[in-house]
């Protein structure tokens, strides 16, 4: 039993370092990133959305994707939202116009 708690254990430390190393990734990647909810809310950012929105991580999350989209590319992440709710694999990036 003791060996399976260890190995537990190092399971947990193991997720605890890929998680900590892919948030460094995400917050010191060059190209801003945002995670949108399927309601179109925005839920997490990187430093450099940050930058490029000119305002801060707190006054971003929780805001609509739209209010900081050009009107084309709101209807291109609308369009992307149904294609991907059919089912419809596309790639997980694509530019958009501020």
């Amino acid at each position: 039993m003791p060996q399976q708690n260890v190995g537990v254990q190092q399971s947990a430390e193991n997720i605890d370092e890929n998680e900590e190393h892919y948030r460094t990734i995400f917050e010191n990647a060059n190209d801003a990133i945002a995670f949108i909810a399927l309601d179109g809310t925005i839920t997490s950012v990187n430093r450099s959305a940050e930058r490029l929105a000119g305002v801060s991580r707190a006054q971003i999350i929780g805001r609509p994707f739209s209010q900081f989209l050009t009107a084309s590319s709101v209807r291109l992440g609308k369009e992307r939202l149904q294609r991907a709710l059919v089912g419809e694999k596309l790639p997980s990036a694509f530019e958009v116009e501020l």
